[in-house]
């Protein structure tokens, strides 16, 4: 499945830019349109479909219904295309 951020908050771009071709963190929780990611350094990341902007948060455009999935726990990577979740790629896009 391949998805496009389309949102990156602010304090989310900070933490994320801390990462270069790393593990991130992990999924800690899921819910129908949003996933949080816990960090490596405690941090917590909002991953949605909905299209609320927030400093956490990191939004894409699609459905995903991460209940289905079995993220929980799941390793979170960053690459310099965007992030990997088991099948799962949310590619960046500046566009």
């Amino acid at each position: 499945m391949e998805y496009t951020l389309e949102w990156i908050g602010e304090l989310s771009l900070k933490i994320l830019g801390r990462f270069h071709e790393a593990r991130v963190g992990k999924i800690v929780q899921c819910f129908k349109n949003t996933a949080y990611i816990r960090t490596v350094y405690d941090e917590l990341i909002c991953l949605t479909s909905y299209p609320i902007r927030a400093p956490v948060n990191l939004n894409f455009k699609g459905e995903l219904d991460f209940r289905n999935l079995d993220y929980i726990d799941a390793e979170v990577i960053i690459t310099s295309d965007g992030l990997y979740i088991k099948d799962t790629s949310l590619n960046i896009s500046f566009t």
